[in-house]
């Protein structure tokens, strides 16, 4: 039997803990002694492999992981190591970490140092004496710069075992879990670079934060995510097309760079990262939007690019065009519905819908430049009720879309409201 090196990881979640393992070859045993099992166990150092989970938990036969449940763990407070700390560290040694060190950890006791327990006293808002290394069972280790460190941590065990007859135990452990359960802070606003950076060109005087690309590849970028617990590791990156409403997948990116640099930064159309990429079809405007993922898998919410990139020539878009919305039909006691459209500038758009008769039940007016009145995409929303506030009869209704830019253009597009 084998399994992955004893290691330290992170979990985003204070209820359960997950183990796997491979078996390479698995110990023989005769009848008598029974078929092989395994079983696994969650405790608080190498020494208390049990005090958890209160004792090994069976797997199912043949099944290489089991999840331990009904468990009740402590979220662990994390900071990294500033300097290395060598494996031939001994007591009296000044253990470095890069931040404050937060009030959960002990004055005087035991830290989680990667997969090492070490006892400690606090000497400073960012120092640790070593009081003695490899605590509670666990093992001297070298520790490199960025080494978490925390004040609780979680063992998983695994257990080998045959039948009463001359059986055959054996003990190891697979991981050390910390338990991260904040999410990332959302990455900082989401834009493309300025109409004058490589890969855009003026737009005119279409609007003034539009983003024009000729080539079709084009520059996104971000300002970092943070996560003071188990550390930012890949942001995902998404795109819109248009005014389609589905998100699709386009990258997932490690949160730094092979030397440790902050990574804030894609290339649509071109990025080495992303050898499926290829530069954008013309005439479409696209849209992105960035998460980001700790080290225990939590995202953070969304952010959008609040412009999208319009890839082609300006002049072939008309004044407004793509007219929809979505639902449609839709109930209005439950829902709304968007409707959208895209603008060849910035432009004064009224939006009047009537019923089937002629009377009109609602009217938006929306500035030149202001949501609903930009270039690109559009999204506004109806909820159903008239200019009054109550809810409409069910029925078919029409939207007439007007767009003063270039020139003065309306559209129409039929709505069908269900309740």
């Amino acid at each position: 039997m084998n399994s992955a090196l004893a290691q330290s990881t992170l979990a985003n979640c204070g209820l359960f803990l997950t183990a796997s393992w491979e078996v390479f070859s698995a110990p023989t045993v005769t009848s008598a002694q029974g078929n092989i099992a395994y079983s696994v166990a969650v405790g608080e150092s190498f020494s208390e492999p049990t005090n958890t989970s209160r004792s090994y938990i069976a797997a199912e036969s043949g099944t290489p992981n089991k999840r331990v449940p009904n468990l009740s763990l402590i979220p662990s407070a994390v900071v990294r190591l500033d300097l290395e700390l060598a494996a031939a560290a001994s007591t009296g040694t000044i253990i470095t970490v890069e931040t404050d060190i937060p009030r959960a950890f002990p004055d005087t006791g035991r830290i989680y140092v990667g997969m090492e327990l070490i006892l400690v006293r606090k000497t400073g808002t960012r120092t640790f004496e070593v009081i003695s290394r490899g605590a509670s069972g666990s093992q001297t280790q070298f520790h490199p710069r960025g080494t978490p460190v925390s004040d609780t941590g979680y063992t998983v065990s695994l257990r080998v075992s045959s039948g009463s007859v001359a059986p055959i135990t054996s003990e190891k452990p697979l991981l050390l879990y910390r338990i991260d359960t904040n999410a990332p802070t959302t990455p900082g606003t989401l834009t493309s670079a300025s109409s004058g950076a490589p890969g855009f060109r003026a737009p005119g005087a279409r609007g003034a934060a539009a983003q024009v690309s000729a080539s079709g590849i084009f520059p996104i970028s971000w300002a970092s995510s943070t996560d003071d617990g188990s550390g930012v590791v890949m942001y995902e990156i998404q795109e819109k097309i248009d005014t389609n409403p589905v998100w699709s997948p386009l990258a997932n990116i490690s949160a730094r760079t092979a030397d440790g640099a902050l990574v804030t930064n894609y290339t649509v159309g071109g990025d080495p990262r992303n050898p499926t990429e290829s530069p954008r079809e013309s005439g479409k405007f696209y849209t992105y939007r960035i998460r980001a993922f700790d080290a225990a898998g939590s995202p953070s919410a969304w952010a959008v690019q609040a412009v999208p990139v319009y890839v082609g020539d300006l002049d072939s878009l008309e004044t407004i065009s793509s007219v929809s919305n979505y639902p449609n039909p839709f109930d209005s006691r439950k829902e709304k519905t968007t409707i959208t459209y895209l603008l060849n500038g910035d432009s004064e758009v009224n939006i009047k819908i009537y019923d089937l008769f002629g009377f009109k039940v609602a009217e938006f007016s929306y500035g030149a430049g202001t949501a609903g009145g930009s270039f690109g995409v559009n999204n506004v929303e109806w909820d159903g009720t008239d200019g009054i506030g109550n809810k409409v009869s069910k029925g078919g209704y029409v939207a007439a879309i007007q767009a003063k830019g270039d020139k003065v253009v309306t559209v129409m597009r039929k709505i069908g409201v269900i309740h």
